[in-house]
């Protein structure tokens, strides 16, 4: 493949006018209007108060249903 001809960038907000589509589609794809940092913000919140949902189902379930952990697997 003629690597002269290939871009050297990916995703849209490379493009012209990439950025402006991608904040339409990023308010599309959610009915938001946020900025695509504020989305990615968002989703590393959701990120760590879900796995800290996780750690408390985790530590509040019956041993028997955890059997990796209490064979020493580490599971965290």
């Amino acid at each position: 493949m003629d690597k002269g001809r290939c871009r050297q960038t990916n995703g849209a907000s490379n493009l012209p006018g990439g950025a402006d589509y991608y904040r339409e589609a990023l308010k599309w794809h959610t009915s938001e209007d946020m900025t695509p940092e504020k989305a990615h913000e968002l989703g590393l919140e959701e990120v760590e108060r879900i796995t800290g949902e996780m750690k408390k189902v985790r530590c509040n379930s019956d041993p028997t249903l955890l059997p990796m952990q209490h064979q020493g697997v580490n599971i965290s």
